[in-house]
């Protein structure tokens, strides 16, 4: 399951402080208990929408983290925004 080894590897940077974000280092412990869910991604529209919508739905899901492995390049990067930008529930600001 290489989504899951994904999730775990992403996990454990977190745990070791490498997010600059306090609560997401202290909720990778446990991330269950503060409804944190991780998801990987392809590039794709319905797929992001339809993580986005499910986690809507879900009242066990505080917060949700897409995880997109195949965002590399700087174009990867580029590719990504101009995705989410046609993706209904997402909204991109400045």
């Amino acid at each position: 399951m290489q989504e899951q080894l994904i999730i775990e590897t992403q996990l454990d940077f977190y745990r070791k402080g490498g997010v600059g974000c306090l609560f997401a280092a202290h909720a990778a412990v446990d991330p269950v208990k503060y409804g944190r869910h991780l998801s990987v991604s392809e590039i794709d529209e319905n797929k992001i929408e339809e993580v986005v919508k499910s986690a809507i739905t879900d009242p066990a899901i505080s917060t949700q983290s897409i995880i997109f492995p195949r965002v590399i390049t700087e174009q990867d990067l580029l590719n990504l925004l101009m995705v989410l930008g046609r993706t209904p529930s997402i909204t991109l600001g400045q």
